[in-house]
């Protein structure tokens, strides 16, 4: 298995969600847009970024 390492914004992204776990997305949009300055679709990226397509 390859390591896996976060960058800063995933990190942090993370960190947030760990935080405040258990959220749902759309108070995860609004945290992220207040963090970080994110809007709604960057929010969405994020999460999906790391899946793997079939």
């Amino acid at each position: 298995m390859e390591a896996f390492k976060l960058g800063e914004m995933e990190t942090k992204f993370a960190d947030l969600i760990w935080e405040h776990a258990p959220i749902r997305s759309g108070e995860l949009t609004k945290l992220c847009e207040e963090q970080f300055g994110w809007k709604r679709t960057t929010t969405y990226t994020m999460l999906t970024d790391g899946e793997e397509s079939e």
